[in-house]
Formats: C-alpha cells, sequence, structure tokens
C-alpha cells in the first residue's frame, strides 16, 4: 500500500505505508503543540485588541461627556459673572438718574402726572379720562427724552446693559446646548459600558470555546502521533526479527560438523540366486537322504 502521509504543517513524505511520515511526525510532534499556543495567543491578541478599542472608545466617551459638562460649567459661571455686571450697571443706571436736576424734576412730575391719570380712567372711562392718560403718557415720553439728552452717561450704561443682557441670553442658549450634549454623552458612555460588558462576556464565552476546541484537536493530534510512534515500533521489531539468523541445534558446541545424512538401507529388487539342498549320506546306512 503506497500512498502519501501527511505530517504537521505542509511537510509530506511519500513511501509505503502510513509509516513513512511516522519519523517526521516524531520529530515534529512539538509543532501542534506550539501551533495550538500561537493560535491561542493570536485569539488573546485578538480578544485583547477588540476590548482596547471599546476601551478607548468608552474612554473618549466619558472624556466627551466630562468635556461637555466642564464646558456647561463654564458657561454658567460666565452668566454668573454677567448678571453681576448686569446689577451692577442697572444699580449705576439708578443712581444717575436719582441725582437733582432740572430735567429729572420735570420727568418726575410727569411720571406723577401719568400715574394720576391712569387712575382716573380706571375709575372712570370716560372719553376725556382717555385723552387724559394719552396726553400724559406724550408728556412723559418728552421728558424721558429731554432727561437722555441731558444724561448722556446713562445712556451709555443702559446701552451696555441691553448688550450684557444679550450675552446673557446668548450663554443661556449655550448652556442648554452643553447640558444637552451632556446628557447624550452620558447616555451614550452607559450604553457603551453595557455593551463592553456584554461583548466582553460573549468573547470569554467565545475564547474558552475556541481554547476547548484547541485542546481537544491538541489531544487527537497527540493520540495519532502516539498511535502511529507504536505502529512504527512494531514495524521495526518485526523487521528485526525477520532479519535477524536462524538459532543453531543444542549439540552444535560439541560437533560443529554436521554428519552427512545415512540413507536408509533400500532392499534390492534382484532375486538371490538359491541353492539345491544337498543330501548328506546317512552315517547309519538306512539309505535316507538328510537335508542339510
Amino acid at each position: 500500500m503506497s500512498g502519501t502521509f501527511k505530517t504537521n504543517g505542509n511537510k509530506t513524505s511519500s513511501g509505503h505505508g502510513i509509516f513513512d511520515g511516522i519519523n517526521a511526525t516524531h520529530h515534529n510532534d512539538s509543532d501542534y503543540s506550539g501551533s495550538t499556543r500561537g493560535d491561542n495567543r493570536v485569539l488573546t491578541w485578538r480578544a485583547l485588541g477588540a476590548a482596547s478599542l471599546l476601551a478607548i472608545a468608552i474612554a473618549g466617551g466619558n472624556v466627551a461627556a466630562q468635556e461637555a459638562r466642564s464646558s456647561s460649567n463654564n458657561i454658567e459661571r460666565d452668566i454668573a459673572t454677567l448678571n453681576q455686571q448686569i446689577a451692577t450697571k442697572q444699580q449705576q443706571i439708578t443712581t444717575l438718574r436719582n441725582r437733582p436736576s432740572p430735567e429729572q424734576s420735570e420727568l418726575s412730575a410727569a411720571q406723577k402726572a401719568l400715574n394720576d391719570a391712569r387712575s382716573a380712567f380706571q375709575a372712570n372711562a370716560s372719553p376725556e379720562n382717555e385723552s387724559k392718560a394719552k396726553n400724559a403718557e406724550f408728556k412723559v415720553k418728552l421728558a424721558e427724552i429731554k432727561y437722555d439728552k441731558a444724561h448722556a452717561d446713562v445712556n451709555a450704561l443702559v446701552d451696555d446693559l441691553d448688550q450684557l443682557k444679550s450675552q446673557v441670553a446668548n450663554k443661556q442658549r449655550e448652556a442648554k446646548e452643553a447640558g444637552k450634549q451632556a446628557a447624550e454623552q452620558q447616555a451614550t458612555g452607559e450604553r457603551q459600558q453595557q455593551q463592553k460588558a456584554s461583548d466582553d462576556q460573549a468573547k470569554r464565552r467565545q475564547q474558552e470555546q475556541e481554547l476547548a476546541r484547541s485542546r481537544q484537536e491538541a489531544e487527537a493530534q497527540q493520540k495519532e502521533i502516539e498511535r502511529l510512534k507504536a505502529a512504527l515500533a512494531a514495524k521495526e521489531a518485526a523487521t528485526a526479527k525477520a532479519a535477524a539468523p536462524a538459532v543453531a541445534p543444542a549439540n552444535s558446541t560439541t560437533n560443529p560438523i554436521a554428519k552427512p545424512a545415512v540413507e536408509a538401507p533400500v532392499e534390492s529388487t534382484k532375486v538371490a540366486h538359491v541353492s539345491a539342498p544337498v543330501a548328506a549320506p546317512s552315517q547309519t546306512g538306512g539309505g535316507a537322504l538328510k537335508l542339510i
């Protein structure tokens, strides 16, 4: 029975029977265990690589969430600072407007007349009282215009106050957006943590299964190697026995030269010549013959 026996790896040996590759298998019987360890290392590195990528993603998500929260906190601090500036501006404006001046007196009188006209219109909603209230509102606006012209510094403060209020509104929108992003990042991080736990569990199960298969394959390969070794040993023993010299007889030491075999006597096919009986003369004289 001739054929080709495949050993571990890509090595092959041609010959008769399965024993042609046993020696190669015998010398390379550690290749499979080394290959198995290599496969296990590859599996381990792959699992570590996947886990590292997921860990990096989770770390990146955590960093993004922290940055969003930090940004939101910074915006809240900016809003608090702006509110303090607004309060200061408002106090300055109030102080300047309350300082004694003709324009201030006229504005105060116009404001008092407007309040009285509104009270009268609320008590009696007559056309006359309505006209008086509208006229009082117009006088207040004129007094404010005169006052503002006389108090340009107050107008500058008012402009600053408006800008501060606008900045606060913008910061509030930014804070709202930053808070939304922080919440989304936190939710994403939690989902990634859950996914990581699930993936780690699945990877551990897969790795255990792959390692179990590798051990089974290694055990099967080792058993096959042992079987081939035993078969080779049996074949070598049989070959050695067949090639050994024949065992000599027990008396070969005392008579080393064997005697030639003695042939059994062969009975002659020729008939021997038989002499006729001779009659001896009788000593008695009786005349009778005596056969000898």
